[in-house]
């Protein structure tokens, strides 16, 4: 607000500018310019070293606070972990005496057994996620990042796999992007940081797009037990040093990975796998659970084939001298309009036969069929028959000479005139 009004009382801005007030001027007048600006520099100068020592003194203090976030968590971590062991040891002070019944979790062993065999599996205990990351417009990404409190490119959401939260982090200068176990400053260039959780260890594999879509594996497969709030892992993530060189992936520098045929239309896509293992409560490893492989669903294809074979069917259409054979218990369940008439006392539902003179059989087939099945499949393979049958006999018509000509607009309209037909009673039935 001070420089404002300064720049407000200034001749250099009122009408005319500076051309003006030069024409005007005497040397005296022009020396009182002279050192006004002067003054105006000067105080913008230490104004500007003011800032820079402030934005200085707030990204040390950011450093500092995460520092103390990552100890406070691991003092929890600790404290937590001492408490599992103290209780541990005070479940085996009070299970001194190995007998049957100081065996928490555990079945009691049969007196008379021969032989058993078990399973244990700790895979059964581990949780999988993948996470999918593109950064567009990668030879903006240096530039951009000029804006942001942090010098390196993070994931717009966090990713939960497990008890576990993480970000993805991209530094194209591979410098700090985080801590290490012991809170001290860590340089990388693609990695994963690990804000918050309660597992025992953590794997992961990071995986580069080449320009043909195939996804190649960067780095071996790492891993890391015990892991710490904003803790960083990476093929490339090592203790901050000055010293480091600032290659990226594959040992490239960014700006040839931006030459490379790693980055297709300006864009980088990396895909991050990881597994965690959660931390086991209990004295014993868990049994391993068997999977049991559940068929898919029947239910369609069975009330399908008991439309199709008319087995005990209880009524029967009668549409344009064809007899149609179904079950009034289905009927009433999809429809409201045949639930009325099956079950209004009328003569239908007497005779159960009912007389269907306002379409096809084809057509009144269709609509059965969805009612039985809920598949749409059935009316499109019908259309399409329907249609062919057309095409054929338009082709036998015309002598077969120009039946290709002819087929493809005859199965359009064909297939367009049954459709209509089978939203009509479908209309009316539903």
């Amino acid at each position: 607000r001070y420089l404002r009004d300064q720049n407000s009382r200034s001749p250099f801005t009122k009408k005319g500018g500076i051309a003006a007030v030069i024409s005007m001027a005497t040397v005296q007048e022009l020396h009182e310019l002279i050192d006004a600006q002067k003054e105006r520099h000067s105080r913008a100068q230490q104004r500007e070293q003011e800032l820079a020592d402030q934005m200085e003194e707030a990204r040390e203090r950011q450093r500092l606070q995460k520092q103390l976030k990552s100890w406070t968590g691991w003092a929890s971590q600790y404290e937590r972990d001492n408490d599992d062991i103290a209780y541990g040891i005070q479940e085996v002070n009070e299970d001194a005496v190995l007998c049957d019944d100081a065996l928490p979790n555990r079945t009691r062993p049969s007196r008379n057994q021969s032989s058993k065999t078990t399973h244990m599996s700790c895979s059964d205990l581990v949780v999988k996620g993948q996470y999918c990351w593109k950064i567009a417009g990668m030879s903006w990404l240096r530039n951009a990042l000029h804006f942001l409190p942090d010098s390196f490119a993070r994931t717009p959401d966090t990713f939960c796999v497990g008890p576990d939260e993480f970000e993805f982090v991209y530094h194209p200068d591979r410098s700090v992007i985080g801590v290490g176990r012991d809170g001290s400053a860590q340089n990388g260039s693609l990695a994963l940081k690990h804000l918050k959780g309660s597992s025992s260890e953590i794997r992961y594999k990071i995986f580069i797009q080449r320009n043909d879509s195939e996804f190649i594996q960067w780095g071996t497969e790492g891993n890391y037990g015990d892991p710490r709030e904003d803790m960083v892992a990476g093929p490339d993530v090592q203790a901050h040093s000055s010293n480091v060189p600032a290659h990226v992936i594959f040992g490239l520098s960014h700006e040839q990975l931006l030459r490379s045929e790693w980055v297709h239309e300006d864009a980088l896509t990396v895909k991050f796998k990881l597994e965690v293992l959660p931390r086991i409560s209990g004295p014993f490893l868990p049994e391993k659970r068997f999977k049991v492989e559940i068929p898919p669903s029947s239910l369609s294809s069975n009330f399908l084939s008991l439309f199709e074979t008319g087995d005990f069917s209880d009524i029967t259409f009668l549409v344009k001298g064809e007899s149609i054979k179904a079950h009034s218990p289905v009927l009433a369940a999809r429809s409201q309009v045949f639930k009325a008439e099956l079950g209004s006392g009328m003569r239908e539902s007497l005779t159960k036969e009912v007389a269907i003179t306002d379409c096809e059989p084809e057509v009144f087939k269709a609509i059965l069929q969805f009612l039985y099945s809920d598949d749409f499949s059935h009316i499109e393979a019908i259309m399409q028959k329907s249609a062919q049958a057309h095409s054929e006999a338009k082709s036998s018509d015309s002598g077969g000479s120009d039946a290709g000509a002819v087929k493809p607009k005859a199965a359009t309209t064909a297939e367009l005139s049954f459709l209509q037909d089978v939203l009509a009673v479908s209309h009316k039935y539903q």
